[in-house]
Parts: C-alpha cells; sequence; structure tokens
C-alpha cells in the first residue's frame, strides 16, 4: 500500500514538520459484523455492504438499504471503501441505534418530500406557462378573425364604390345622349346642376340614417367588451354565465329565423326566467347593441326590450352570433 507524499513548504524546514499520513484501512474492519452478514445475505457484496453500513453511520441495517437505495447509481459503489485506521468507536446501544435509525429515514423522508414539492412547483410553473402561451394563441386567432371581418367589410364597399361609378358613368352617358336628342346642350345648366346636387344629397341623407350606426368590426369589438365584462364580474357563478350567453344566442337567432315575429322582437324585461339569466348578468346592454331598445308596452304598461323591424339587421345579428359561439366555444375568452 502506498503512502501519499507531503512536501514541505520551504527548503530549510526540519524533517519533524512532515505530517505523517495516516493509515487506510478497508472500511469492512469497523463496521458492525452482524449488520454485515445480514446485508450479505441479502445479496449485497462485502464491498457494497460495507461502503453502506459505514455511510449510514453503522446504525442498523435499514439505514444503510436505505443508503444504497439513494446511492444505487453512484460510480464507485463497487469499489473498495479505504479509510483512515481508528480507534474503534463504541458499539451503540440497542436504544441509540433504533434511535439513529430512525433520524436517517426521517431525513430521507424530508429530502424525497422536498424533491417532490420542487418537481411539483416546477411542473406548476410549466402549466401555467402553457396556459399564458394558448390564451395569447387565442387571443391573435381572435383579433385575426376581426380583422379578416374589416377586410371583408373593406372589400364590399370597394366593390360597392367600382359598381355606383359603372353606374353613374352609364346614367351620365344616357343622359348627355338624351338631351342630344332633344337638340339641349350636353351640359346641365346651372339650375339643374343645383336641382342635381340638392337630390343627390337628400338621396345620400336617406342612406346615411339606414347606415349602421357603427363599423360591424367596432360593433363585434364593443359586444366583445360587454360579454368579457359579464364572464368577470360573475366569475363564480360559471354556470350562469354560460345560461346567459346560451339565452343571448337563442333570442338572437330566433330573430335571424323569423324577423317577421312580433314574439321573438319583444321580450320582458320582468319576465322571471329573461330577468335571472339574462337582466340580472348585464345581458341588457349585448341585446341594445344588437338593436333592441328598452320601451313600454303590454296591457300594464311593462317595460320592455323591442326591436323594430326595420332595424333588424342581418350583418348585426351575424356579428353577435359570432361573439356569443366564441364566449361560449372558447374556453381562454376573456382571460386576457
Amino acid at each position: 500500500m502506498k503512502k501519499a507524499r507531503t512536501e514541505l513548504t520551504c527548503d530549510d524546514a526540519p524533517a519533524s514538520t512532515l505530517a505523517e499520513p495516516a493509515e487506510l484501512v478497508p472500511a469492512e474492519e469497523f463496521v458492525d459484523k452482524d449488520m454485515l452478514t445480514q446485508l450479505t445475505e441479502m445479496g449485497f457484496s462485502n464491498i457494497k455492504a460495507a461502503r453502506a453500513l459505514h455511510y449510514s453511520g453503522n446504525s442498523s441495517v435499514e439505514g444503510a438499504l436505505n443508503w444504497v437505495t439513494e446511492h444505487e447509481n453512484d460510480a464507485d459503489l463497487e469499489e473498495a471503501l479505504m479509510v483512515p485506521k481508528q480507534t474503534p468507536k463504541q458499539k451503540l446501544t440497542a436504544e441509540e441505534a433504533k434511535s439513529h435509525a430512525a433520524e436517517l429515514l426521517r431525513k430521507a423522508k424530508e429530502k424525497r418530500e422536498a424533491e417532490e414539492r420542487e418537481r411539483e412547483r416546477e411542473r406548476e410553473l410549466a402549466r401555467v406557462k402553457m396556459g399564458k402561451e394558448m390564451a395569447a394563441i387565442a387571443r391573435i386567432e381572435e383579433e385575426q378573425k376581426l380583422k379578416r371581418i374589416a377586410d371583408e367589410r373593406k372589400r364590399e364597399k370597394e366593390e360597392e364604390a367600382r359598381a355606383r361609378e359603372k353606374i353613374r358613368l352609364k346614367l351620365e352617358q344616357d343622359r348627355r345622349e338624351r338631351r342630344k336628342k332633344m337638340g339641349l346642350p350636353e351640359e346641365l345648366t346651372p339650375e339643374e346642376k343645383e336641382a342635381e346636387r340638392k337630390q343627390l344629397e337628400e338621396k345620400l341623407a336617406e342612406e346615411a340614417r339606414r347606415r349602421l350606426p357603427v363599423k360591424p368590426v367596432i360593433l363585434a369589438e364593443k359586444m366583445r367588451t360587454v360579454l368579457v365584462s359579464i364572464k368577470k364580474e360573475h366569475s363564480s357563478n360559471d354556470a350562469g354565465v354560460t345560461t346567459c350567453f346560451q339565452t343571448l344566442f337563442k333570442m338572437l337567432a330566433n330573430v335571424a329565423r323569423s324577423p317577421e315575429e312580433d314574439k321573438f322582437r319583444k321580450v320582458k324585461l320582468t319576465n322571471p326566467a329573461l330577468k335571472s339569466r339574462v337582466v340580472d348578468l348585464g345581458g341588457v346592454e349585448f341585446l341594445k347593441l344588437a338593436g333592441f331598445e328598452e320601451a313600454v308596452g303590454g296591457e300594464n304598461g311593462e317595460q320592455i326590450l323591442e326591436l323594430t323591424r326595420e332595424k333588424v339587421d342581418g350583418i348585426v345579428l351575424q356579428t353577435a352570433g359570432e361573439q356569443l359561439d366564441s364566449a361560449l366555444k372558447n374556453p381562454f375568452f376573456g382571460v386576457l
């Protein structure tokens, strides 16, 4: 057996200052022989059993087994353990050995529990991160959908403008030809131009009265805001919010299918079912965005919501339906 060399710190140091290295002997010499025998009978080699008893405090077979379980992947588990030769320690009493083994088991249990808590914390962080990523994806999809609606409306308006210009040019050409046949100058007189201008202004004013109060994409955003507000204000009543959205969807779907039916376009605010499902949760604001207005009706002068026939608009109802469908089917609706 080779002894470790210890070098002098200065050239003239006396030989007596050299530290004599401690003698190394196998760990088997200092472990409990009975416990070593029990472990070897279990199938462990002398080397592994001695190493386990040494590092577990030479207190109990259970402690050694726990140590082997925790260090079964150590690369040097089957290498002979050499330890400094020392005066044998006094063997623990049965009570001391039992207490020491219990302490080792307690520490091992605490370590496992701490590791499990850390793993659970990491899993929870991963779940939160995944939830945020999915919510962001859902938000992006919703924004892209609104953008598609806006782009479609823009395209429709451009096509409508081109069609109107084509008709205008055709009418202008026909007018010129008629005036020419009648022996009149092709250009209008100042009086005729003024009359035509007034007629055009009246026509544009009439179209403005029939036009939507807001662009569909802006209306969609307002509807979404109302639904998100309902969901957040009543977050503790998920079932009630779902019922509210389903009721609103059914009411508007009935109007879209049968716009001539008064019973679908007039609802009593005092109706118990409507009050509990829609009114109390703030759904009236959504119905107003869809075109409903508060009014007084019925024999008893009850408060009602009414959507007049001339205000039934397919685009508005479709927009409302899309927002309600998203609120019902999208699990991340209103998260951001």
